[in-house]
């Protein structure tokens, strides 16, 4: 009779395995753009989503997200998300939208009871698609932006440290 803990062992095998075959294939890829484009299509897709919807939120007016490949100087553009209203406001967090990947990376490494090799295999698939181009770089740190949300967090930062300094003898109280 095969056990819960024997079926956990079988796929926690299995998924490392994947992850140590999908690693091969990213060192070897670089040679076929075919095999390239469809080992990190997944990367691609949750990438150019990530700026969609940051978009969206922040009222950029995406188009939506094209994934066709094309050859420019820098080397492929594999996927873009054209937006009709970049602002200083909207212009950082849309640029950087692949980094709020890193979040459910994080969740799913420490907050989950998946088995290890399950979880090797989601960041393996989560960690590349968090990385922002460097055409990503040159849309979030435009100067105006910069200054914005650089004032943004420093005006945040002064708010609650007012408020901590303000309402601590209230704080003290209700921890006690």
């Amino acid at each position: 009779m095969m056990t819960e803990s024997f079926w956990k062992s079988v796929i926690n095998l299995f998924c490392l395995f994947l992850s140590l075959f999908l690693l091969w294939i990213r060192k070897h890829r670089a040679k076929h753009l075919f095999v390239w484009y469809i080992t990190d299509f997944h990367a691609f897709l949750l990438h150019e989503l990530s700026h969609y919807l940051i978009a969206l939120l922040l009222g950029a007016r995406p188009e939506p997200p094209s994934f066709q490949i094309r050859e420019e100087k820098e080397g492929y553009v594999m996927g873009s998300v054209a937006c009709h209203n970049l602002n200083p406001f909207n212009s950082l967090p849309a640029g950087l939208a692949p980094l709020f990947l890193l979040i459910p990376a994080y969740w799913i490494t420490f907050h989950t009871s998946l088995p290890p090799g399950l979880k090797i295999l989601i960041l393996l698939y989560l960690l590349p698609a968090s990385k922002p181009s460097l055409q990503d770089f040159k849309i979030a740190f435009r100067l105006l932006s910069v200054l914005l949300w650089l004032f943004f967090l420093l005006c945040l930062y002064l708010a609650t440290r007012f408020l901590i300094l303000k309402y601590k003898p209230i704080l003290f109280l209700i921890r006690s």
